[in-house]
C-alpha cells in the first residue's frame, strides 16, 4: 500500500505493517465486537443483533484512484423492527497523522451510502494508533476549520449530519480496558511496537492465553511477526530464548516460530515459482514438501 508511517522514526517499515495485522485480526468477528465493545455506547450495542455481524468484501472508489479495499466492513442487523434495516460498520485504520483525514472519511462514507442505495445505515469506525483526533471525533463540519465554533454549532443543523466511532488502541492499554479480553495481546502489541524490544515478547506470550485455545498459536504467530517486522533487530531466535510463564506458553512461542518460518520458506518457494525455477530445486533449497510447492505452483499459476 502507498501509505508511510510517518509518525514513525525514519527508516521504519511503511503503515502496512501495522494495517496488515489489523486486517488479520479483526476479519474474525469475535475480536470485532470486543473491539467495538470498548467503545461503543450501551446503546448502541443493545440495538444492534450482533448474531447477525457479517464481514463483508468491499471497494471504496476514491477520486483519484481506481479503487482501493476498504480496511474492514461488516453488515449486521437492528433489533426489533419489523422492515429489515442492515447496518454497515466501516473500519478505517490510521497509524499515522492524516491531514486528510476528515475529508478521507467523509468520502467513504458517502460513497458507501452511494453505493448501497441508501438502503444502509453506515457506521464509520476510526481506529488509531496514538493518531491525534478532535475530542468530538472526526465531524463533517471539520472540513471547514476557518468556520468559529459558534458558526458550527448553527450551520450543524443543515449540514450533513457525520462523525465516526473513534478507538484509539494506545488509549485502550493505558487505561487497560481491553485487559483479560481476546484483543489484550493485540491492543498491547499495537500500542507498545513503536521502539519495543525483546521484553514485549513474554508480555505478548501471556497475553494470548485470553485468546480461545484453538486460535492462541495463529495469533501468536501474528504477533510476533508484526513485532519482528517492524522491529527488525527483533529476531525469531529472540522468541525463542522468551522466558514464558508457564510450559504452555514456551510451547505456544515454539510453534509461533515454526508457523512464521513456514511462511518465510513458502515466501522464498513463490518468489521462486514467479522467476520460473524448478520446483524440483526449490524443493532442495527451502526444505519444503514436492507437495507443498505443487499446491503454491497452482495457487501461483491461478492467481
Amino acid at each position: 500500500m502507498p501509505d508511510s508511517d510517518q509518525s514513525a522514526d525514519a527508516g521504519k517499515p511503511p503503515a502496512n505493517v501495522h494495517d496488515d495485522l489489523f486486517r488479520l485480526v479483526f476479519q474474525r468477528i469475535e475480536y470485532v465486537i470486543t473491539l467495538i465493545r470498548t467503545r461503543a455506547s450501551t446503546a448502541l450495542l443493545e440495538i444492534i443483533d450482533w448474531s447477525t455481524l457479517t464481514p463483508v468484501p468491499g471497494k471504496i472508489q476514491v477520486e483519484h484512484q481506481v479503487g482501493r479495499d476498504a480496511d474492514l466492513m461488516f453488515t449486521a442487523a437492528i433489533k426489533g423492527v419489523e422492515v429489515p434495516v442492515h447496518i454497515i460498520l466501516l473500519f478505517e485504520h490510521k497509524s499515522y497523522r492524516d491531514a486528510d483525514l476528515v475529508l478521507q472519511m467523509a468520502r467513504n462514507q458517502f460513497l458507501m451510502y452511494m453505493k448501497s442505495e441508501f438502503k444502509s445505515l453506515i457506521i464509520p469506525i476510526l481506529v488509531t494508533q496514538d493518531v491525534p483526533v478532535g475530542p468530538g471525533g472526526v465531524q463533517f463540519l471539520d472540513l471547514f476549520s476557518d468556520l468559529p465554533e459558534s458558526h458550527k454549532r448553527v450551520l450543524s443543523e443543515y449540514a450533513l449530519n457525520f462523525r465516526c466511532l473513534v478507538i484509539d488502541v494506545n488509549e485502550l492499554d493505558r487505561q487497560g480496558v481491553a485487559e483479560r479480553t481476546n484483543i489484550d495481546a493485540v491492543v498491547h502489541a499495537m500500542a507498545q511496537v513503536r521502539g519495543a524490544d525483546v521484553s514485549l515478547l513474554p508480555e505478548l506470550v501471556d497475553r494470548v492465553g485470553h485468546v480461545r485455545p484453538d486460535d492462541r498459536e495463529r495469533m501468536l504467530g501474528l504477533l510476533i511477526g508484526y513485532v519482528c517486522d517492524y522491529n527488525t533487530d527483533i529476531t525469531l531466535e529472540d522468541v525463542l530464548s522468551v522466558k514464558a510463564k508457564t510450559p504452555e506458553g514456551q510451547k505456544m512461542a515454539q510453534s509461533a516460530v515454526d508457523i512464521l518460518r513456514e511462511q518465510e520458506r513458502e515466501q522464498v518457494a513463490l518468489n521462486m515459482l514467479r522467476e520460473g525455477m524448478d520446483p524440483e530445486a526449490i524443493v532442495k533449497v527451502t526444505q519444503l514438501s514436492p507437495a507443498k510447492v505443487e499446491k503454491l505452483q497452482r495457487a501461483n499459476n491461478s492467481g
